[in-house]
C-alpha cells in the first residue's frame, strides 16, 4: 500500500510537469538586455563597426543561430530559428540549448520569407521553443507591418489562436517589423501599440525598422523616433535595418549620416 501511494505521487507530479511543458507559460522572465538598442547585421565586421561607435548598441542578431567568434564580446548575440525548413532546423539543433533570448521564425506571414501558415508556425514553435531552458526568453515569430489579410497583425492573431488550439506556445514577447516612408512615424507607434494589445499585454521587440527618404529625412526620423522608443514602457528592444552599406554604413566604410544619428542619439 505504501509503495502504491509513492507511485501515485510520482505519477501526479509527472502529470503536473507535463502540463507545465505545454502551457502558454504566463511567467514573464525579466529581460537581461543591457540596452534597448541593437544591431541587425549580415556582415559581422560592419556590426562591430557600428558597435564601436554606438555605446548603446548592446545586442545583435543576424537571422541565424550561430554567433561569430569575432563579434564584439560586449554585444549579446540573439539566435534565431529562421524557419522550420530542414537546413535551418539542422543548424539550430547543432547549437547548445541557450538560456538567453531567442527569436522564433522570420516573417512567416509573407511568401518571400519563412512563409508559414499560422498553424504550421504554432506547431513548429511548440516543437522547438517550448522545450528551451526555463531561463530563456522566447519571442513570437516576427511579423511584417503589412495590413493585408493573413499578414502582419492578422497573422499574429491567427498564430496566437492556433497556439491555444494546440495546447499553448511559450513566448515572453512579440516580435514585429516596420517599413514605411519617413513621415509615417505616428503610424509606426500606432502599430507598436496594436502589437502590444494583440500580444496579451506582453512586451514588444521591434527587430527591423527602416524608412524611405533622403538622408536628412531618415536622420530626422531617427532623431524623433529613437528617444520615443527608449521611453516606450512596453518596448524592450529595437534595431534599425541594417548595419550595411547603403543604410547605417556609408560607401566610404564609415557610418552614414543617419548611421551616426542612430549610434549617438539619446
Amino acid at each position: 500500500m505504501h509503495m502504491h501511494l509513492i507511485i501515485l505521487g510520482i505519477l501526479m507530479l509527472w502529470s503536473r510537469l507535463t502540463e507545465a511543458d505545454v502551457c502558454s507559460c504566463p511567467l514573464e522572465r525579466p529581460t537581461k538586455l543591457a540596452s534597448k538598442r541593437g544591431i541587425a547585421y549580415n556582415d559581422v565586421n560592419l556590426a562591430n563597426l557600428l558597435s564601436l561607435h554606438c555605446p548603446a548598441c548592446k545586442w545583435a542578431y543576424n537571422w541565424g543561430s550561430t554567433r561569430e567568434e569575432v563579434l564584439n564580446p560586449d554585444v549579446e548575440y540573439v539566435p534565431m530559428l529562421w524557419s522550420n525548413a530542414p537546413e535551418h532546423v539542422r543548424a539550430w539543433e547543432t547549437q547548445e540549448k541557450v538560456d538567453g533570448i531567442i527569436f522564433s521564425f522570420n516573417e512567416p506571414d509573407v511568401a518571400d520569407q519563412s512563409n508559414m501558415t499560422a498553424v504550421e508556425a504554432a506547431a513548429a514553435h511548440i516543437l522547438y521553443m517550448n522545450s528551451l531552458p526555463d531561463q530563456a526568453r522566447v519571442g513570437t515569430p516576427s511579423i511584417t507591418s503589412s495590413s493585408k489579410p493573413s499578414q502582419g497583425l492578422s497573422w499574429l492573431k491567427d498564430f496566437l489562436h492556433e497556439c491555444q488550439n494546440l495546447g499553448g506556445c511559450r513566448f515572453d514577447f512579440c516580435n514585429t517589423h516596420w517599413y514605411s516612408e519617413a513621415q509615417w512615424i505616428e503610424a509606426m507607434f500606432a502599430h507598436l501599440d496594436e502589437v502590444h494589445k494583440v500580444c496579451e499585454g506582453k512586451p514588444v521587440w521591434l527587430t527591423e525598422f527602416a524608412v524611405q527618404g533622403t538622408d536628412e529625412e531618415v536622420g530626422s526620423f531617427l532623431e524623433a523616433a529613437v528617444p520615443r522608443l527608449e521611453r516606450l514602457p512596453y518596448l524592450e528592444a529595437y534595431s534599425y535595418f541594417l548595419a550595411a552599406q547603403g543604410s547605417l554604413v556609408g560607401s566610404s566604410g564609415f557610418l552614414s549620416y543617419f548611421g551616426n544619428i542612430y549610434a549617438t542619439v539619446s
